[in-house]
């Protein structure tokens, strides 16, 4: 136990060494989370495949298992330490669709990007200053989407058709955290979500330079993409301090607290917002200091 409290004091002030963050990691995972016992005497961890089974589709286990919104909460931040990339679907289609290599992001929508900006009537200046507009957008998006629809937690019924909705946008995520291909979001899902974003953006914005604007959000998207891949599978490994800090950071609002922390590539919006991560300084849900 002091082994553990030492390691998350020194993951809560940036210093730790990357072993010193997964072993942390590993530790709160398996001796708090789902090694806590539950009313009935039983660890979280025994009580999982009450939750979700990995023998069978996970879609389906919504609508035949009918576990509680309270059930539901309690279980997908007991994260499943496995690798592998588990069936959601029994149709292959579907299931394909939920898979992405990291590599997929930025091959499908930098290209994308680029072609936005070349097809747009605006001047050479007026296009590189919009792109770059773009770009401030969308790390505002990424502190927006990440915080009010991908955790909002507080807000979606209790039916099993919202709880799946809210599983397969973000939460299979933080259910899934080592799972390399459920990382980057799917095109497919990105798609949903960027179509009625650009339809409401053009209602007040012209098309003419709304479609560098959005260049410049699509390869800000990509570039986070990446990022957030690398946090997860490469960031022991990088040489800059900044990333190693970000890949702490993160690791962070996965295991400790979720409800903060909602930047992925900076602290920035955090910061603004009463959402950042303090090193010794706990916080409830959505910034509020314990």
């Amino acid at each position: 136990t002091i082994q553990l409290r030492t390691h998350l004091t020194h993951i809560g002030a940036g210093m730790t060494t990357t072993t010193a963050v997964d072993e942390a990691v590993q530790a709160t995972v398996c001796a708090g989370r789902d090694g806590s016992e539950t009313s009935d005497g039983k660890t979280k961890r025994d009580k999982r495949d009450d939750f979700l089974t990995l023998d069978q589709p996970i879609f389906t286990q919504f609508f035949t298992k009918r576990f509680t919104k309270k059930v539901y909460l309690e279980h997908i931040h007991i994260p499943r330490q496995s690798t592998n990339s588990e069936r959601f679907f029994e149709s292959d289609i579907c299931e394909a669709l939920t898979k992405t290599y990291w590599w997929m992001t930025p091959a499908i929508w930098w290209p994308v990007a680029a072609v936005m900006c070349y097809i747009s009537t605006e001047s050479l200046v007026n296009k590189c200053m919009i792109f770059a507009a773009g770009l401030f957008v969308w790390t505002i998006f990424e502190y927006v989407f990440h915080r009010f629809v991908f955790h909002c937690e507080e807000i979606i019924p209790d039916h099993p058709v919202f709880l799946m909705l809210h599983f397969f946008t973000h939460a299979v995520h933080h259910y899934f955290p080592f799972d390399p291909l459920r990382l980057a979001m799917p095109p497919a899902l990105f798609i949903i979500l960027a179509t009625p974003t650009y339809c409401l953006f053009n209602v007040f914005i012209p098309t003419q330079p709304l479609l560098p604007l959005f260049g410049g959000i699509f390869f800000g998207f990509a570039v986070y993409d990446v990022i957030h891949f690398y946090l997860h599978h490469g960031a022991e490994k990088s040489s800059f301090q900044y990333i190693r800090s970000l890949r702490t950071y993160h690791a962070i609002h996965h295991y400790k607290e979720p409800d903060n922390g909602f930047g992925v590539t900076s602290k920035f919006w955090d910061h603004i917002f009463g959402t950042v991560i303090i090193p010794g300084q706990r916080k409830s849900a959505k910034g509020k200091q314990l």
